[in-house]
């Protein structure tokens, strides 16, 4: 019956439920975060999994309320043989501000809890900022080329952040989260960046290279996932809020780890030149599936 509601009564009330269920479990998050300060070293870890079970329930309740207003149908394939046990780094293509509550609900009992490449932007969006802090999640900060010409002293801040986090995840399991293009796709954006695919941007190499430098060994593999809303393209938060969300199709594809894989980027030419030969390779076969899902769905 909900689900029959018009757009201007779902969205205020979804906006609201959402916006509680954040300011509950992200006011736990950022106390426990303080908490956590305060620990000694071998009780940090220990603790990290207390604020990890409130991210989960944030991501729970996010989707039953998701649910409740919306048909939506799972197609999720590639998930089955994941466990909680292990280290992933799991690499995405980002579609939309939805992406983030679907991944962090997927991660519930199927895999460690996720920590995401997030812009640094986001510490001034309360509740979000201070929990994503709490949780150790690695903040980026993004300059503009003409900023790092007459600021060359900032090149590689976000390396050394990636590695600074990465060390910090040794500890625990847990799967690190990267959504490889950087930003959201956006047809602007890709007319912009003048993309060679058709439905991604282009992907961003340093950050994983530099992930699997630090924890190259620890990983169980790499888990090439593909997000696709086929009936809602051009924004799936929006639809969500409106009750039109429908199909949400994930495909996780397991790629163990080799040596193709590790190296020094910084140094070695031959080895940053075949990883983003790799990676394109990657974000090719991609794009090639989406349209696939897309063309499957119409």
């Amino acid at each position: 019956m909900l689900r029959h509601l018009p757009c201007f009564i779902i969205r205020p009330i979804i906006t609201l439920l959402l916006s509680l269920n954040l300011v509950y479990w992200g006011s736990l998050i950022i106390l426990g975060g303080v908490i956590k300060l305060l620990l000694p070293s071998q009780l940090k870890f220990k603790w990290s999994r207390v604020l990890e079970s409130f991210m989960h329930a944030w991501a729970y309740i996010n989707m039953l309320v998701i649910r409740c207003f919306n048909p939506i149908e799972f197609d999720v394939q590639g998930i089955e043989h994941l466990n909680t046990r292990n280290w992933y780094l799991l690499l995405a293509n980002h579609q939309s501000w939805f992406d983030i509550m679907l991944i962090s609900y997927l991660c519930i009992n199927k895999m460690p809890a996720g920590r995401y490449f997030l812009k640094r932007e986001l510490l001034k969006i309360p509740f979000i900022g201070l929990a994503a802090w709490a949780l150790d999640m690695p903040l980026m900060q993004r300059y503009s080329k003409q900023y790092l010409s007459k600021y060359p002293e900032k090149r590689g801040c976000d390396i050394a952040t990636t590695q600074k986090a990465c060390e910090k995840f040794k500890f625990i399991p847990v799967t690190v989260i990267n959504f490889v293009e950087g930003t959201r796709f956006t047809k602007q954006k890709h007319q912009l960046k003048q993309s060679p695919y058709r439905h991604l941007l282009p992907a961003k190499a340093g950050g994983i290279a530099f992930a699997l430098a630090t924890m190259g060994q620890q990983f169980s593999g790499i888990l090439n996932t593909t997000l696709c809303y086929p009936d809602n393209p051009e924004g799936a938060m929006h639809a969500a809020a409106c009750g039109k969300l429908k199909r949400l199709t994930v495909r996780i594809e397991f790629i163990p780890i080799t040596t193709q894989h590790l190296g020094d980027y910084d140094n070695d030419l031959a080895f940053k030149q075949g990883f983003q030969n790799w990676l394109n390779g990657l974000w090719q076969k991609k794009d090639i599936e989406l349209q696939k899902l897309r063309d499957k769905n119409q």
